[in-house]
C-alpha cells in the first residue's frame, strides 16, 4: 500500500513538473489560408526531438531529417514535417485554429525550449466578396451638381477601407463615404484585406452620376408616357359615351324606339307583305248551248 502511494505521489509530481515546463516561453502568431497548408516553423538549431501538443493531446513527434511520428489518428493523414523538424498541417480548416505547443528537446538541457504557436485560419478573399452599393442625388435637367453615397460591404471577417485616386485614406462610417460635387476625374478604391489575402475594386463615381441621370430621365419619360396613355384612354371613353348619347337622342326625336337591343330581339319581326291579300277567284262562265235560229228555219 505504501509502495502504491509512493508511485502515485511520484506520478503527480511528474505531471505537475511537465505542466509547469509546458508553460510557453514564447508565442508566435501563424496565419493560414483555409484549405491550404500551415507551417509551424522551428527556427532553432541543436534540436533532437519535438513533441507537438494541441488542445491537451500529443498529436505528433518530429525529428530533424526523419519521418514524422503520428500520435493522433485525427491528424495523421494531414500532418507532415520539414527537415528541420517544423510541423506541416495540410488542408487546414477552422477546427485547426488554436494554440500548438512545441516541446523541444536539445542536445543539452540548455537547448530545451517550450515554443507556442497561435494558429488562425482565414478564407482567401475573392473579388466577389466586395459589394458596392451607391445612391445618386442628381436632377434630370443636370443643372445641379451630382452628389453620391457609396457603401463598400464585405463578406466574412475582413477589413474594408476607402482610398482616393491619390491613395489617400478616406474616413467613413460603416464603410460608407459621401462625395459631393462629383467631377470628371474622381475615382475611389474599396479594398478588403485579412492576414492572408487582399482584394480591391475601383469605383468611377462620375460614371455612376451619369448612370443616375440616365435612370432619372428614363423614369420621368416613362411617367409622362404613362400619363399620356391614361389621358388618351379617358378621352376615348368620353368621346364614345358622348357619341352614344347623341345617337340615342336623335333616334328618340325621330320617333324610333331607343330601348336596348335586348328588348327588340324578343319582338317577332314584322312582314311588310302581310297586309297584301290574293284577289278572290273569278268564276268561269259556262259555254252557251247553240240554239236554233228561226230565220234559218224559215228558209229551210
Amino acid at each position: 500500500m505504501l509502495f502504491l502511494c509512493s508511485w502515485s505521489l511520484l506520478i503527480l509530481s511528474l505531471h505537475k513538473s511537465v505542466t509547469a515546463e509546458l508553460a510557453c516561453k514564447a508565442t508566435e502568431t501563424v496565419a493560414a489560408i483555409e484549405g491550404e497548408e500551415a507551417i509551424l516553423q522551428v527556427n532553432r538549431t541543436g534540436i533532437t526531438e519535438i513533441s507537438w501538443i494541441f488542445k491537451g493531446r500529443h498529436i505528433a513527434t518530429t525529428r530533424p531529417n526523419q519521418t514524422i511520428e503520428w500520435k493522433n489518428r485525427q491528424f495523421m493523414t494531414r500532418l507532415g514535417s520539414k527537415p528541420d523538424a517544423s510541423l506541416i498541417i495540410n488542408k487546414t480548416t477552422g477546427g485547426d485554429q488554436g494554440i500548438y505547443t512545441a516541446d523541444m528537446r536539445g542536445l543539452s538541457e540548455a537547448d530545451d525550449l517550450i515554443q507556442c504557436y497561435n494558429l488562425s485560419v482565414y478564407r482567401r478573399l475573392k473579388d466577389e466578396d466586395i459589394s458596392i452599393r451607391h445612391t445618386v442625388h442628381v436632377s434630370a435637367a443636370g443643372d445641379t451638381p451630382c452628389h453620391i453615397t457609396v457603401t463598400c460591404t464585405e463578406e466574412g471577417e475582413s477589413t474594408a477601407k476607402w482610398t482616393d485616386s491619390y491613395n489617400k485614406l478616406i474616413e467613413g462610417s460603416n464603410h460608407t463615404i459621401h462625395i459631393y460635387n462629383v467631377t470628371l476625374d474622381l475615382s475611389y478604391n474599396c479594398s478588403l484585406a485579412n492576414p492572408v489575402s487582399k482584394v480591391s475594386k475601383t469605383v468611377n463615381v462620375w460614371a455612376l452620376c451619369n448612370e443616375g441621370k440616365r435612370n432619372m430621365v428614363a423614369l420621368i419619360t416613362g411617367l409622362l408616357v404613362g400619363l399620356l396613355v391614361v389621358i388618351g384612354c379617358l378621352c376615348s371613353v368620353y368621346y364614345l359615351t358622348k357619341k352614344t348619347r347623341t345617337l340615342r337622342f336623335r333616334d328618340k326625336a325621330n320617333g324610333f324606339p331607343v330601348n336596348d337591343t335586348t328588348e327588340l330581339t324578343n319582338v317577332p319581326a314584322e312582314n311588310p307583305y302581310s297586309e297584301i291579300q290574293d284577289p278572290p277567284p273569278v268564276p268561269m262562265e259556262k259555254p252557251r248551248q247553240q240554239q236554233n235560229d228561226p230565220l234559218y228555219d224559215t228558209i229551210k
